[in-house]
């Protein structure tokens, strides 16, 4: 079983203050706090500074898998925060943008758009429940940010060359395979000139889901990953490898469906939405005691509930000034899960996926990611 302790995202000792601490490093301004250790490491100035992100790879699943001796468990420096929710489309537009999912807005996988009564997920553009394309303009465009390599080629006049790589399954991405993505990187650490490089790979997360969060196949991925990070460090001089996730992952025992509990559905205004283990209310006129009396009863052992005025005070999606979308995403309240079961909604033509494995709660296991440094300084 996974670390299903309670934790709540620290976004002063976070991926956005690993995201800050690059910044700072290329002379860009920042308001948020950076991480000192990575700080201390980055004033040797090394030519190529490598941010690898595996997708799912939580030190939880880390400490379960890797024996010590491993070459990565050798490199690991401390655990992180997450963001909230610790899910794919908050935690890598955080990386990407140097924003909290607050004011970049990409709180998570699908959002509802009240201009369209939808359910809609942010990658894809399509609705949530039944899984149809929509043809309405791509809402990722109302959600639009820098990434953080723009922001250090401009920053830096040239003289740093700032780029991305990323799968070929994601727009943008040129690697088939997980061995084109390490050449890519290898391949462009040995340019002339300083380097920075944001790679990121979307496994273990996939084949969590699909087969579980330990399953043999899962671990033989990032035994894999780690024989490949080893080899190429033995490859590269003057380089940082800072090697990280966007969140963790924790096995899902249950799927609990709102439409099971009594007239649960008949006090909601919309479908839920943003995510399996942490999902937004929306309420009709009077129905507030009712909703509270119901989740009270029903979800309270392994699930919390804010109000949307808590979400705010207690910052649980970071610090900013909120995106203009963000408050209506958030509804009037959120539930996260603090336990191995999610939460969601049948809806008509809805496509259900078995999962296996999931992450968006507010475990130990989801919300802690790896600090690993590999410094190849020579």
């Amino acid at each position: 079983m996974s670390d299903t302790r309670v934790c709540f995202p620290n976004y002063d000792d976070s991926i956005l203050s690993l995201s800050h601490s690059i910044l700072k490093h290329y002379g860009v301004s920042s308001d948020y706090a950076t991480l000192s250790d990575l700080d201390a490491v980055l004033k040797r100035r090394y030519k190529n500074i490598v941010v690898m992100v595996f997708d799912g790879m939580g030190v939880d699943f880390l400490g379960k898998t890797l024996s010590p001796r491993s070459f990565l468990r050798q490199h690991f420096v401390r655990s992180i925060s997450s963001v909230f929710p610790p899910t794919t489309c908050a935690a890598m537009t955080t990386y990407r943008s140097a924003l909290p999912p607050i004011t970049h807005g990409w709180l998570a996988w699908a959002c509802y758009f009240k201009e369209y009564e939808k359910v809609i997920e942010l990658y894809r553009n399509c609705d949530l429940y039944t899984q149809k394309k929509l043809d309405v303009p791509p809402v990722a465009d109302q959600l639009s940010y820098e990434p953080i390599w723009d922001r250090i080629n401009r920053a830096t006049g040239g003289c740093v060359q700032a780029r991305s790589i990323y799968p070929a399954s994601i727009p943008g991405g040129e690697a088939e395979t997980l061995s084109e993505w390490f050449r890519d990187i290898r391949v462009t650490c040995g340019k002339e000139g300083r380097q920075y490089v944001f790679a990121y790979w979307n496994e273990p997360d996939h084949t969590m889901h699909n087969q579980g969060t330990y399953a043999p196949d899962v671990r033989e991925i990032v035994r894999d990953i780690n024989r490949r990070i080893r080899t190429l460090s033995a490859q590269l001089t003057d380089t940082l490898l800072i090697v990280s996730a966007d969140h963790g992952h924790t096995p899902l025992e249950e799927v609990v469906y709102i439409d099971d509990i009594e007239d649960m559905v008949d006090c909601l205004s919309r479908p839920l939405s943003l995510d399996d283990r942490t999902v937004s209310i929306a309420l009709k006129p009077g129905r507030r005691d009712r909703f509270l009396d119901l989740f009270n009863r029903y979800l309270s052992q392994d699930f919390i509930l804010f109000s949307r005025q808590e979400v705010l005070d207690r910052h649980l999606f970071g610090y900013g000034k909120p995106h203009e979308r963000a408050l209506d995403f958030i509804g009037d309240y959120i539930i996260s899960s603090i336990s191995g079961k999610s939460i969601c909604q049948h809806q008509p033509g809805e496509v259900i996926p078995d999962l296996k494995s999931a992450h968006a709660g507010l475990t130990q296991a989801e919300m802690r990611v790896p600090l690993i440094l590999v410094d190849l300084k020579k």
